[in-house]
């Protein structure tokens, strides 16, 4: 199996991870080779194969990786033979770990965002020789990324304000230009170089396909798959979705998988593994979590649902045609429709009444937290995020949420937490707004799609629907 970054005469580096053949373009090679001497900002829809790559170039040096999912990477670097460890909270056990990676015995020491700051860990890190700390999934830094994390936010202050530290390579699946701006400017990276590859992908031709109600989405979606060429991919917006959709496709006698988070890392890695050998053709993928198939040849996507972001339909498109074959995407776009109108209502004492129950002795489930605050939990689960990015709640063992006690008053944490509430409703409504103008434009697609990504072409691309039917010649 082979992973082709951008295939091209001078394919730069070609490496063997695993079972899998890395060939890298001739800028993302030369951004890996210098990784560890300057940081950088690096767009990358497969990162779990630029990790393995970094285990190649430094042969000896150890590497600091800090994931929002360590559990999921460390998985991923152990199933390669590399040699990976966690910082567990087990005192010995961890002692013996950071004992290790100061001397060059563990090749990926993998870390949670907030381990960075913790001081025992700290100090390895400086006293190693580590030849980079990558930080996954860099993106969740900015507001502006449908996957920002609060913790993250943390982290780069953690980053910045280390007296000695290797280089960092910061890996974000987003080539938004203000995503990769918020990078720099929150972890300190102001002479960090950007790579950002082929963020064009001409090959993938663009169109959308308008539908008037959901029984028309789901039919215009499975003509859409059982029409097409060769391996594919269904972006959904949920997983009850997905598992219906793939039913449906089964019946038809499509050879089809479900992807989402939720699932086991086994179970993750079956399904990738079955796409890779072309005993499945469709997967279904929810929500706009990652998907790491990393497979050269997907010749089509087809997005059912309106994605979250551009920046999140850019990075799925990208999938496509990797071996810079033809290929193509469809979004499927139901114009008078929009998912967050009727979530628009926001209730002003929520926070409050929610803060108040995480007084309750011993923490709440969140079940009986939305009860105690009069929420539905998906009312309470689109709150919560707020609240932990202003400190106002904190977990007890897996499951239970209680008061974290910051020295604010419950009126002061409301307030807080509403203005961070509304401030992130209003990023996705605009992001709402940006994906909705891509799929209702009459100008060329991907000139609007990378305009809005913040790259500018000037010429008609020639390869989208609209640029099929003149429409950008007559203005729109």
């Amino acid at each position: 199996m082979t992973y082709t970054c951008i295939r091209s005469a001078d394919p730069g580096y070609v490496t063997r991870v695993g079972d899998v053949i890395v060939r890298y373009c001739p800028d993302h090679a030369e951004a890996l080779r210098s990784a560890g001497r300057v940081d950088t900002v690096l767009v990358t829809t497969s990162g779990e194969l630029i990790l393995a790559a970094l285990a190649e170039l430094w042969p000896g040096r150890p590497v600091v990786v800090v994931s929002p999912r360590p559990a999921a990477r460390l998985e991923v670097l152990r199933a390669r033979d590399l040699v990976a460890e966690p910082v567990t909270t087990k005192a010995g056990l961890r002692r013996q770990v950071l004992a290790r990676f100061r001397a060059g015995g563990v090749g990926f020491l993998v870390l949670a965002p907030e381990q960075l700051a913790e001081p025992d860990v700290a100090a390895a890190v400086a006293a190693s020789s580590a030849s980079v700390l990558v930080v996954d999934e860099a993106q969740g830094v900015s507001e502006w990324s449908h996957e920002f994390l609060p913790e993250y936010v943390r982290l780069a202050a953690v980053v910045s304000g280390l007296r000695v530290r290797p280089p960092v390579l910061a890996l974000t699946m987003t080539a938004a230009k203000r995503v990769r701006e918020d990078i720099v400017a929150e972890f300190g990276l102001s002479d960090a170089r950007h790579v950002a590859g082929d963020v064009d992908h001409g090959h993938v031709r663009l169109a959308v396909r308008h539908v008037d109600d959901e029984d028309g989405r789901w039919r215009l979606a499975e003509a859409e798959v059982l029409a097409s060429q060769g391996s594919g991919l269904v972006h959904v917006a949920d997983r009850a979705r997905a598992e219906w959709f793939a039913r449906v496709l089964g019946e038809r006698g499509e050879r089809v998988a479900v992807h989402h988070d939720a699932m086991p890392g086994r179970r993750r890695a079956e399904v990738r593994d079955a796409f890779l050998a072309g005993l499945v053709r469709v997967v279904v993928v929810a929500g706009s979590g990652e998907w790491a198939g990393g497979k050269e040849d997907v010749r089509f996507v087809v997005h059912a649902d309106d994605p979250s972001s551009v920046d999140v339909y850019h990075q799925q498109v990208r999938r496509v045609g990797k071996d810079r074959m033809p290929g193509r995407a469809v979004l499927l776009h139901r114009p008078s429709w929009d998912a967050g109108a009727a979530e628009d209502k926001f209730d002003e004492g929520a926070m409050a009444r929610v803060v108040r129950a995480l007084r309750w002795p011993g923490g709440l489930s969140r079940t009986e937290l939305a009860r105690q605050a009069g929420l539905r939990r998906v009312e309470l689960a689109r709150i919560l995020p707020a609240l932990r990015q202003v400190g106002a709640v904190r977990e007890i063992g897996r499951r239970a949420l209680t008061h974290a006690a910051v020295g604010e008053s419950d009126e002061r944490l409301a307030e807080l937490a509403s203005a961070v509430f509304l401030r992130g409703r209003a990023i996705e409504h605009a992001r709402a707004a940006m994906v909705r103008r891509y799929a209702q434009t009459c100008q060329c697609r991907r000139r609007t799609l990378l305009g809005s990504l913040g790259e500018v072409r000037g010429e008609p691309c020639g390869n989208c629907d609209n640029c099929d039917q003149g429409e950008p010649a007559r203005g729109g």
